[in-house]
């Protein structure tokens, strides 16, 4: 991931960290902040699969989409720092599907967010859950096909991939 922040330094990085944040919020319903989120901003987080510099970009999507959250700071914190968590793993990832369990992992730190903001009105279990499975909905049933398809037309992937990339299909 130093590499990547060291890569961020050329315009055209810049550029596609810049364009991914602003798709990340443009893609983030209202609908983003419940216990049930079908954030399809979400999708986003697999390019980093291809690059980690899309990473970059939907981290800072997701803390600028968190400003509208209804619970404040904390969900700009929580939910940034486990959007960082997941495009890290993502980006580590050889195998997409693996990829795209990272976010359904990293949704417990915003289920016990979400539990601990809402008090006795929910519990963590059932939170977590119904997060979980909007995130595996989201990344695993709706991104891993479309990225298995982005991945595997050559005009495409051409597009998306650096010349550091490393991301196959297996």
């Amino acid at each position: 991931m130093i590499t990547t922040f060291k890569r961020m330094k050329e315009p055209k990085n810049i550029a596609a960290a810049a364009i991914t944040a602003a798709l990340y919020v443009s893609l983030t319903s209202p609908v983003g902040f419940e216990m049930i989120q079908f954030r399809f901003s979400e999708v986003l987080c697999l390019l980093a699969f291809i690059d980690p510099i899309y990473g970059i970009g939907v981290t800072i999507g997701c803390f600028f989409a968190n400003i509208a959250s209804p619970f404040g700071i904390l969900d700009i914190i929580v939910g940034s720092l486990a959007t960082f968590a997941s495009v890290a793993c993502i980006s580590k990832s050889r195998n997409l599907f693996v990829a795209s369990l990272w976010p359904t992992v990293f949704s417990l730190p915003v289920a016990g967010m979400i539990t601990f903001m809402s008090g006795a009105e929910s519990s963590f279990i059932v939170t977590a859950a119904w997060l979980a499975l909007s995130e595996f909905f989201v990344v695993s049933i709706i991104g891993y096909p479309l990225f298995t398809a982005l991945l595997r037309n050559p005009h495409i992937s051409m597009i998306l991939k650096s010349k550091d990339s490393k991301a196959t299909l297996q």
